[in-house]
């Protein structure tokens, strides 16, 4: 999850225990938000280190080598499955970019989100937010 969808989701918390009228959820709804402010500043320090990392060693990351010739029976070898030959090998695995929503997405969750006319906005608004994050989880795994 980026660092701004963790902001938004800290806000949609904060503002759904506004909404509600009982006093434990209000405050599990704070907790949580609690929880979610301070990942969002461990996420910050992590992105400040990728940055640093990215300034000294460049934005991609090229392989250190790569499987030329495999062979069986090698028991120095600390894998249990030989990768096969044209294997690309890297220090870290290559992190996948973030793909996010378009509007039309975005519009689409909206509107399959069922509304009722006996449910409160924040009620609606926790609907369209989980509808949220399960279709970008869905891209993004």
């Amino acid at each position: 999850m980026s660092i701004e969808a963790m902001k938004q989701a800290h806000e949609a918390l904060l503002s759904a225990a506004n909404c509600v009228e009982y006093q434990e959820i209000e405050e599990e709804l704070q907790k949580q938000a609690k929880k979610l402010h301070q990942a969002i500043e461990q996420a910050k320090k992590q992105d400040s280190d990728e940055w640093y990392e990215k300034a000294l060693w460049g934005e991609r990351q090229e392989p250190v080598g790569e499987i030329v010739q495999a062979f069986d029976g090698w028991e120095s070898v600390s894998i249990p499955v030989m990768p096969p030959v044209g294997t690309k090998l890297y220090t870290a695995p290559p992190q996948r970019e973030w793909v996010g929503l378009t509007e039309n997405e975005k519009t689409e969750i909206r509107g399959s989100v069922k509304y009722s006319q006996y449910m409160t906005a924040c009620e609606y608004g926790i609907l369209v937010q989980d509808a949220t994050e399960a279709n970008l989880r869905e891209k993004n795994t």
